[in-house]
């Protein structure tokens, strides 16, 4: 997802999102629920290029965002970004930008990429190109990171580029990535209003049992099971969920003692015999 200011990046297997519990707040302050796994970075369209003290190009993360926003919304903004670029180079528009009333300055545009590119021994295209070089090569950074970095090849995956900007820059990622599909969707700029319109209603409870899987007994996981079914049940009716559409799902993340990373690994109530148990986390290792 490539908006005015981040890029957002997730991983999708088997029709399902991947969900961690190891975040942290500010301040490096630990966040032990689950939560979709997504990674964000500074690079959007309205991410400001500009060439730092050591003669090095950067994109982001300073951004132009919504005021003034991009030089080529003509809001007063005077610093080329992203979205700059793509118009200098014709990958959008010109004239027909909404909300642009009469069209770009584009001489006004031009001279800013070319004090870009002047440092560089760029003209104005060229300093564009690099500067949609930079962005990509630090969009495909992320994508790196929730998946080859995590045991997955893009390279069996769809890219599905959506946002405002996403779609400009999702063929370009897939290039690099060598991912092999692009999925566009109809409105990407509304895709996250979207999501939030149609997904289901969803309620997770945790409950920490720190204790070795030969220490505790099948009677006391099914308790806490149970309890977390009924408490799920009970919202879910509350949020006026028909009682035939809940799903109910189980999981636990488990770490072989000594270790500070857990893997989860699913949880079959009318199976919780502790042999199971080790034998599923042993599989999630391999």
């Amino acid at each position: 997802d490539m908006g005015g200011t981040s890029f957002d990046v997730g991983m999708i297997v088997d029709g399902a999102p991947i969900v961690t519990s190891d975040r942290d707040l500010d301040f490096r302050v630990p966040l032990r629920i689950p939560i979709i796994d997504i990674h964000t970075i500074g690079a959007g369209g309205g991410s400001i290029a500009s060439v730092d003290t050591g003669g090095i190009l950067q994109v982001g993360p300073r951004s132009a965002g919504s005021t003034p926003g991009p030089m080529a919304y003509g809001r007063g903004g005077t610093l080329p970004t992203v979205t700059d670029a793509n118009v200098l180079l014709g990958r959008l528009s010109s004239s027909h930008l909404l909300g642009v009333q009469g069209g770009v300055d584009m001489v006004a545009l031009r001279a800013a990429f070319e004090a870009l590119g002047a440092p560089l021994g760029l003209d104005a295209e060229q300093a564009a190109l690099s500067v949609l070089r930079v962005v990509n090569d630090k969009m495909a950074g992320a994508i790196r990171l929730v998946s080859l970095q995590r045991g997955h090849d893009p390279r069996d995956f769809t890219l599905f580029a959506f946002g405002g900007a996403g779609p400009l820059h999702g063929v370009e990622l897939a290039a690099e990535l060598g991912v092999p599909r692009v999925l566009i969707p109809y409105v990407p700029g509304i895709t996250c209003a979207l999501g939030c319109i149609v997904a289901d209603v969803r309620h997770d409870f945790v409950q920490t049992v720190s204790r070795a899987v030969d220490k505790i007994t099948e009677g006391e996981i099914a308790a806490v099971l149970q309890a977390q079914r009924a408490a799920g049940e009970e919202r879910l009716r509350a949020d006026d969920v028909p009682v035939e559409r809940i799903e109910v799902g189980h999981e636990a993340d488990m770490q072989y003692e000594g270790q500070t990373y857990s893997l989860r690994v699913g949880l079959d109530p009318d199976q919780l015999d502790v042999a199971s148990l080790r034998d599923q986390l042993r599989n999630a290792y391999l």
